[in-house]
């Protein structure tokens, strides 16, 4: 289940609302995602990259905006 959800987060996240037409697919996951939104019909305007990684530490969780 949490497969599916990364997936689908991962895929909506592609979509864009632009009407450039240049895509720019860095990665073999995104060249999926696109190629699946595309055959549902929409157009990918964009692809921004992986965002960074990090680690939610006990002090982080203390801090705005983690505490909220």
């Amino acid at each position: 289940m949490k497969v599916v959800l990364i997936l689908m987060v991962f895929i909506f996240s592609l979509a864009g609302c632009s009407d450039s037409q240049s895509v720019k697919i860095s990665d073999k996951n995104g060249t999926v995602a696109k190629d699946y939104l595309e055959s549902k019909g929409y157009k990918v305007a964009s692809y921004e990259g992986a965002s960074e990684a990090y680690i939610l530490t006990k002090e982080k969780l203390m801090k705005l905006p983690y505490s909220n």
